[in-house]
């Protein structure tokens, strides 16, 4: 995807230290093209020692490259300032992954809170608790689970279903 600002980038990486106080190992990857001034994520990740936390991406990414960065997470972070609905989490359902979003727009809607991921306030430490609970909760299996489950709401043979069901009322 694209990195831009209503994205909420900076919310990420100004969790990632908390997290980091609560969890052994772990790396954030950020994949994307990105279409603003990246030095001021690269300046965040400097500021708050976080750089062996990290692994920007920043390039576009191919169709063929999408299955391996999301085979590689454990779960998707979308810290969105802003947003109507975003694609990626639809994606991150295809790969079975558990997404955490924020509470803006649509996203709620598609993540149902404490089932498929977590849905937060647009703040670091909410995204940092989240992250937190997902990983000491152990909660991949679970939710994977429920991921697998719940996408079958978006299958075309609901959606013909339920528009079947519609005009013939």
């Amino acid at each position: 995807g694209l990195i831009r600002e209503y994205k909420g980038l900076d919310i990420l990486l100004n969790s990632i230290p908390k997290i980091k106080q609560e969890l052994d190992e772990f790396i954030v990857i950020i994949a994307g093209e990105c279409y603003e001034k990246t030095e001021k994520y690269y300046a965040i990740i400097r500021n708050l020692k976080i750089q062996d936390s990290v692994d920007m991406r920043l390039k576009f990414i191919s169709d063929n490259e999408v299955s391996e960065y999301f085979s590689a997470a454990d779960v998707v972070a979308l810290p969105y300032r802003t947003a109507t609905q975003s694609g990626i989490t639809q994606i991150a359902y295809n790969f079975n992954r558990p997404v955490i979003v924020s509470d803006v727009g649509g996203l709620a809607e598609i993540v149902p809170n404490g089932k498929t991921g977590y849905v937060v306030k647009p703040d670091s430490n909410e995204f940092a608790n989240a992250i937190m609970k997902f990983f000491k909760e152990d909660k991949f299996k679970e939710f994977s689970e429920n991921v697998r489950n719940h996408k079958k709401l978006f299958s075309w043979e609901i959606f013909v279903d339920n528009l079947m069901e519609l005009a013939s009322e």
